[in-house]
């Protein structure tokens, strides 16, 4: 059964990066599509912009998940912006330090001008 709280994923491509867009509430129980789509995306973008305008909730296994992705694709990549115009879910990036490692910007716009002109993190995935 499906409603408009359950985490749904979906991909598609914008200039020549891949936007992911992910809504719903990003929590333990809700997530199986979420890993299974990230888990299928192959590493062939220059750059990936994941999308949380209509996150309404996410805990540590939705951390989870992106820190996993992005751990896959950052060792050949290493491009990925975030997202996150909503101010609650920026402060639980904050709190989870998410800003040290992947840039955050508030649209998509803003997301594919950092990709553009580049950008350097305070930590790597790795670090984190």
């Amino acid at each position: 059964m499906n409603s408009n709280h359950d985490a749904q994923i979906s991909v598609e491509s914008v200039d020549c990066y891949t936007k992911i867009t992910l809504t719903g509430t990003l929590v333990y129980h809700n997530l199986d599509e979420v890993k299974a789509v990230f888990k299928t995306l192959e590493v062939n973008s220059q750059g990936y912009i994941i999308v949380l305008d209509q996150v309404l909730h996410i805990d540590s296994t939705g951390f989870g998940a992106i820190v996993n992705f992005a751990k896959r694709i950052q060792s050949s990549i290493g491009k990925i912006v975030m997202v996150v115009p909503d101010r609650f879910i920026r402060e639980l990036f904050q709190i989870s330090q998410f800003h040290l490692v992947f840039p955050i910007g508030e649209t998509v716009q803003e997301a594919i001008q950092l990709l553009n002109n580049g950008f350097k993190t305070d930590l790597t995935i790795h670090e984190y």
